[in-house]
């Protein structure tokens, strides 16, 4: 899913909701990276920051209707396909 919010905002910089995105979920990524090094966090609390994290990606990336998976958000859930129509041209 990264590769493809990289890819989307390169190709249409003037789509600023790719930029966006791609800035949280960014920030996102390295929010998880340092919290799975910290050492300092017992169970309770890493499992406590495991939920917020989790939290935040779901506000990220909507679940798709009609899938399975009790909220969890379907990889590029929210962009555009490959073929699919962006403002009148196809996309990448």
């Amino acid at each position: 899913m990264l590769r493809k919010a990289i890819r989307l905002a390169l190709l249409y910089p003037r789509e600023k909701k790719y930029q966006r995105f791609l800035d949280e979920f960014v920030a996102l990524y390295r929010d998880a990276k340092w919290a799975a090094a910290d050492r300092r966090l017992g169970a309770a609390g890493r499992q406590e920051r495991v939920t917020d994290l989790e939290n935040r990606l779901c506000e990220l990336c909507p679940a798709v209707p009609g899938r399975d998976g009790g909220g969890v958000a379907a990889a590029g859930a929210g962009l555009p396909q490959p073929g699919e129509r962006i403002n009148g041209s196809a996309a990448g």
